[in-house]
């Protein structure tokens, strides 16, 4: 997928909202997302394709939050330390 429109439009379908992207995988994404990660670290790469609506599953405390960005002390705990 190289449209910007098109991958987010694949991520809502599919309830995705993060993703993680591995320092060896190469993807065709279009500048504006692959040049955009919400957080980076040790060449992982950490992406918000998607806003979506959480309180469908875990009520509405947690769609309230703003996770528009992810913190280096949260990517740590995917990854290890930096």
């Amino acid at each position: 997928m190289t449209d910007a429109a098109v991958i987010r439009r694949f991520a809502v379908e599919r309830n995705i909202a993060w993703y993680l992207l591995h320092p060896e995988t190469a993807v065709a994404w279009p500048p504006e997302i692959l040049g955009a990660p919400a957080c980076e670290c040790g060449g992982f790469r950490v992406y918000r394709l998607a806003r979506l609506d959480h309180t469908k599953l875990f009520g509405s405390a947690l769609a309230s939050e703003d996770n528009s960005r992810v913190s280096h002390g949260q990517l740590r705990l995917l990854q290890g330390p930096c």
